[in-house]
């Protein structure tokens, strides 16, 4: 196996444990100042078997151009 191969194993791997959820309204006390809920839809995302507590992780992904954004850690 090579480096590439390597990689390619430990993409697969992080696909399968990445679970990713829409968010059709904006969370509560959670402002996205680069956001536009018309234009785009709204996930949060996270590494299945590590709990998380308080802020989320959020992407932001374009209606038209299919462009993703990291958005960033927002919330408590």
């Amino acid at each position: 196996m090579n480096n590439d191969q390597a990689k390619a194993l430990a993409h697969e791997f992080l696909c399968r444990r990445i679970e990713i959820t829409h968010c059709p309204e904006l969370p509560e006390n959670v402002n996205f100042y680069d956001f536009n809920p018309v234009t785009e839809y709204l996930f949060t995302f996270k590494l299945l078997g590590h709990g998380s507590v308080g802020a989320a992780e959020y992407i932001a992904v374009d209606r038209e151009t299919r462009e993703v954004r990291y958005l960033g850690f927002h919330g408590e």
